[in-house]
């Protein structure tokens, strides 16, 4: 979805810019994944992943977090 985000302009840069570390590492690795590429790899409709892309960059506020809701225990 990174990759279809900055391909579509729905990525903030200056706000990640200021706010995130790796911005660009990121969307050098997203380069690699197009939607359908993704979508094979998942076994997944790439409709439904450009679907969920959409719904989730027009949500506001929109967060990801990784291992949220997990203890370092359970890592």
């Amino acid at each position: 979805m990174i990759r279809f985000w900055a391909e579509t302009g729905r990525i903030d840069d200056g706000f990640l810019q200021s706010h995130a570390d790796g911005l660009e590492s990121l969307l050098e690795r997203s380069r690699a994944w197009s939607v359908d590429g993704a979508a094979a790899e998942a076994r997944v409709d790439p409709v439904d992943i450009r679907r969920l892309a959409e719904v989730y960059a027009g949500s506001s506020p929109a967060v990801s977090r990784r291992w949220w809701g997990r203890t370092s225990a359970a890592r």
